[in-house]
């Protein structure tokens, strides 16, 4: 195992090192600073996995044979087994994680103690984006709002509910302001289902507070599934909120602003009257050569972002960005045919002076007028070629957002049709399902019918046998000995078969029931196909 690293006085690097990971049987490099500890391949390569152990509900674990066990609950639940070269080391990073969760719950209890006190904030409204200003405290697992602290007319919402924080003017409500007063970096909002509650502080110290502490709050529920954002990487985006804002009072993008302002900076360190070239390209200085100077335009073609080449463009946005990259290749070719001109002039004024040329005065009248003719198109030509680039390259940045924004209309669309499709197959379903249960009704009417027609024949069988057993006891009356028995075998069958025809009528008259039964529970289901098949077509 690789030695870890030491815990400095004063420095966020907390510990750092090697681990053999049990479950992925492969070693991994393990870094762990403030409270967010990394999972790596390599000491510089790219995260595999991000552990925020300064949550709620993170446990560390020391076991046996030097392994160490971690269990994390937000985002999602991740449960991780590493194995370390000695106990010693195995103590190290226990005690290095403890330490870590530790210092986070002193921050987190001091955030909470801030927004338990309360403070004012400016409170937008989602029907026209107005702001109000009120009082916002947490009471329990509640936000509460009002005009004081002690009013008794307060609002509040429950955080049990609440499904993440986005931080930033990101929401409807914020995008349809036309003068927001608020800046971005003082923007925040809570997401409910259905609703957002979007807020702005006033205060470097208050958006601290209010969304790490309100974020702990939410992540102990676990209700939504959204990234938690580490200490370091809010004050990152904070950082670039104020950046853009200071490009945007001044004109210009982001990207442009901060290649501008290093410029400056740069022609600051030199001093005025210096040239700006340095030591040229390729020179050497203490730890190898140095870099390539910037340039404001490349032509060397630029690393796409992966996110954006999931993202769709608008066909009209990539048609206007293919027009702009044929003529950044037009400018280089005619920047590579003025060269060629200029280089073959350069030559031609050499020959001239050297005196090659058959005719000294006219050598030197021609030199001179060669070299006049071609210093001021090359100037001027120069300066058109930078004024086109620069404006191309502007056009580009500005196309950026248009298309990203194209991108995501467009998504939207085919989540749209796909919804579209859906309901559309729901429908073709709810009606097969309908035209079986109308085939179903038939057959079971049928069903009916015909056990209608055996229950009338059971009746008339009935009322015959009845029939003869009034005629057979009227024949009883009659005092003959002779066929007394005989009359009382004839009566004992005809007993016999009146009882049954009594059973045969019993189960006619249950079967009755159950297809009466089965017809309603019939009618019941075709009532709510109707329903829902009414529902799906609204």
């Amino acid at each position: 195992m690789a030695t870890n690293g030491i815990k400095k006085p004063g420095s966020v690097l907390d510990h750092s090192g090697y681990l053999f990971n049990v479950y992925s049987k492969c070693k991994e490099y393990i870094v762990l600073r403030a409270g967010v500890l990394r999972i790596r391949s390599g000491p510089k390569e790219s995260d595999l996995a991000v552990l925020y152990i300064f949550a709620v509900g993170t446990e560390v674990a020391l076991l046996a044979n030097s392994k160490l066990q971690i269990r994390c609950r937000v985002p999602h639940a991740q449960e991780y087994l590493f194995s370390a070269g000695s106990e010693s080391e195995a103590e190290a990073w226990h005690d290095a994680l403890r330490a870590s969760m530790k210092a986070a719950e002193i921050k987190t209890r001091a955030l909470l103690e801030q927004i338990n006190s309360g403070s004012t904030m400016h409170k937008y409204n989602y029907s026209n984006s107005k702001r109000s200003r009120r009082f916002f405290w947490v009471q329990k697992d509640e936000l509460r709002w009002g005009r004081a602290k002690t009013d008794t007319d307060s609002q509040n919402v429950n955080l049990k509910e609440c499904l993440g924080i986005v931080y930033g003017p990101m929401t409807t409500t914020f995008q349809r302001c036309d003068h927001r007063e608020d800046p971005d970096w003082a923007c925040f909002s809570l997401l409910f289902t259905g609703r957002t509650l979007d807020l702005a502080v006033a205060g470097d110290l208050q958006i601290h507070a209010w969304l790490l502490g309100l974020q702990h709050l939410v992540s102990q529920h676990g209700v939504g599934s959204m990234p938690i954002m580490s200490e370091g990487e809010f004050y990152r985006r904070k950082i670039q909120y104020k950046l853009m804002a200071c490009a945007h009072l001044n004109g210009y993008v982001l990207s442009r602003f901060l290649i501008m302002k290093v410029k400056e900076a740069s022609s600051l360190t030199r001093g005025p009257g210096k040239a700006s070239r340095g030591l040229g390209a390729g020179a050497l200085v203490s730890g190898g050569p140095l870099a390539k100077p910037m340039e404001v335009f490349s032509l060397k073609k630029e690393k796409k972002d992966k996110k954006r080449e999931k993202e769709g463009v608008d066909p009209e946005a990539a048609a206007r960005i293919e027009t702009l990259k044929s003529k950044v290749l037009e400018l280089q070719a005619t920047l590579r045919r003025r060269t060629a001109e200029a280089e073959g002039n350069e030559e031609l004024l050499q020959r001239a002076k050297d005196g090659k040329l058959p005719s000294p005065s006219a050598s030197e009248e021609l030199s001179k007028e060669l070299q006049e003719i071609t210093l001021d198109v090359l100037s001027k030509r120069c300066k058109a070629l930078e004024a086109q680039a620069q404006q191309l390259t502007e056009s580009n940045e500005q196309m950026g957002p248009q298309a990203k924004d194209a991108g995501k209309s467009e998504r939207s669309l085919k989540k749209l049709q796909a919804k579209l499709d859906e309901c559309e197959s729901r429908k073709r379903s709810l009606e097969q399902e309908l035209g079986l249960a109308s085939a179903t009704m038939v057959q079971e009417s049928g069903a009916l019918t015909a056990s209608s027609a055996a229950t009338q024949v059971a009746q008339s069988r009935g009322q015959e046998l009845q029939q003869r057993v009034r005629e057979l006891e009227a024949q009883l009356k009659n005092p003959q000995e002779g066929q007394a028995h005989k009359a009382a075998l004839e009566n004992k069958k005809h007993d016999e078969a009146i009882a049954r025809a009594e059973q045969e009528k019993l189960q006619l008259t249950q079967k009755l029931e159950a297809l009466e039964q089965e017809h309603k529970r019939t009618q019941d289901a075709e009532k709510q196909l109707l329903e829902r098949l009414s529902r799906c077509q609204k």
